[in-house]
């Protein structure tokens, strides 16, 4: 399976963890929205891009989980309630738990929403080639305590990146 079309699960009450094979690169529209008792999510090493909505109104998600980080980076979401952490949740990579965020060196762009309504993040920290922080990419993270900006490439914090986080 390399697509979750839209509307595949939506309103599936009875789901509460999901575990996508590395071979899914997409998620569409509204397919996995409503679902109720969706609890945990965790998406393949394959992800690239998850449709708007995606998991809209999953009120019990707690933790969402991806291997690496360097995939997480890379994932295009359509908009704030794509991704699972819209929900406010706690993201894990490689089974820890994320909360001081270190930007490694390769990423140049933290795209739109990559980590609104992360609950377990306290920290981030840029280096190097960092270049834009998409809109509301840390928006609602209301753990967050320190943002250490540490980079001289850094040309664009768009709207809403930090919206919220009290």
């Amino acid at each position: 399976v390399e697509e979750i079309k839209q509307y595949a699960f939506e309103r599936f009450d009875e789901m509460t963890t999901l575990k996508l094979s590395d071979t899914v690169k997409k998620i569409g529209l509204y397919a996995f929205s409503s679902c109720k008792s969706l609890k945990k999510v965790d998406l393949g090493s394959g992800i690239e891009n998850i449709d708007s909505n995606a998991f809209n109104f999953c009120k019990a998600l707690d933790e969402v989980h991806i291997g690496n980080m360097s995939v997480w980076f890379n994932i295009n979401f359509g908009n704030r309630y794509s991704n699972p952490l819209g929900n406010q949740a706690d993201l894990y990579a490689n089974g820890n738990l994320v909360s001081d965020l270190v930007i490694p060196d390769y990423v140049t762009v933290i795209k739109d929403f990559a980590f609104i309504g992360c609950t377990s993040l306290e920290s981030v920290t840029t280096y190097g080639t960092l270049k834009v922080i998409g809109m509301q990419a840390f928006a609602e993270c209301y753990s967050l305590k320190k943002v250490k900006l540490d980079n001289e490439s850094l040309v664009t914090v768009s709207r809403y990146a930090f919206h919220d986080c009290t």
